[in-house]
């Protein structure tokens, strides 16, 4: 899989995948099973064995579906919103991505696994839905530097989805290393429309939020689905940062699975898994 486009600033390379582009990857894509999202036809999506990725790919595989709670969720959100966008902020094999695009909405989609974007570029071939989908390969975090893809066994044995991105190495082609960008870098990518952001890098979420602040007064952020799971139990004080810089800018934070009274700040350690942050202002 080939870079089609690099958009390159006085600090940064943004890396843009075209969808279209056939898959040269040297590991063929060879499993691919049936996405079932409630109310849709059925398309493809291709994954990894089960047998080395017992999360994400083992629910696909056996359910055709994962996190549907939080799918219904948005897609209830879009349903209301018929111009919103969507960002998918660690997209892995693309569950989010491939059911937003059915709705023939436009969607910006960014891993920093590039094994994941070409799982994903077959998918969406598979199911014609290349037309509004943007693919970024590029780490996401507050500031420009090459970092290092690690799977840390201890914690996410078997699932991919635990891979995590650190600073450091040399950047390379082959996969092992990848370039990271801002949100400010990324702002060219979106317009006047309103956007509805899923993010879900394994506790790098606050990194990416600090490097956005001119991208959210840039973009009209409505709605951030976020993994809330590594803040529960947050030593570094992490956390704190997400709910100062999302408060600061009008955003409460919600239950997904019940959105009539926002979150108390001072319960955030018992807060769910995942939060839904909603714009008030």
């Amino acid at each position: 899989m080939d870079v089609h486009k690099k958009t390159c600033g006085r600090d940064s390379c943004v890396q843009q995948i075209s969808s279209s582009l056939k898959n040269t990857t040297v590991e063929p894509v060879n499993l691919c099973v049936g996405l079932k999202v409630l109310g849709f036809k059925e398309t493809p999506i291709c994954i990894y064995d089960p047998k080395i990725d017992n999360a994400i790919s083992a629910s696909l595989a056996a359910k055709g579906l994962w996190e549907g709670h939080l799918v219904t969720v948005v897609h209830k959100i879009l349903s209301r919103e018929p111009d919103m966008e969507f960002m998918d902020i660690g997209c892995n094999v693309g569950v989010y991505t491939i059911t937003v695009a059915q709705r023939g909405r436009k969607v910006v989609a960014i891993n920093a696994n590039k094994r994941n974007l070409e799982l994903l570029i077959t998918s969406l071939q598979m199911g014609k839905l290349t037309q509004n989908v943007t693919l970024l390969w590029n780490a996401l975090s507050d500031k420009v530097e090459t970092m290092n893809l690690r799977l840390d066994l201890g914690i996410a044995e078997k699932n991919i989805g635990g891979t995590r991105v650190e600073s450091g190495g040399t950047f390379s082609e082959i996969g092992t290393t990848v370039q990271s960008v801002t949100l400010d870098d990324l702002i060219g990518h979106f317009g006047k429309h309103s956007v509805f952001i899923k993010i879900d890098i394994e506790a790098s979420e606050w990194k990416a939020l600090m490097g956005g602040k001119q991208f959210f007064e840039s973009v009209h952020i409505k709605y951030i689905l976020m993994e809330w799971m590594h803040y529960k139990n947050d030593k570094l004080c992490s956390g704190d940062y997400i709910i100062n810089f999302l408060s600061d800018r009008s955003f409460l934070a919600y239950d997904p699975q019940n959105m009539n009274r926002a979150l108390k700040i001072k319960d955030r350690y018992t807060w769910p898994t995942d939060v839904l942050w909603m714009k008030t202002a």
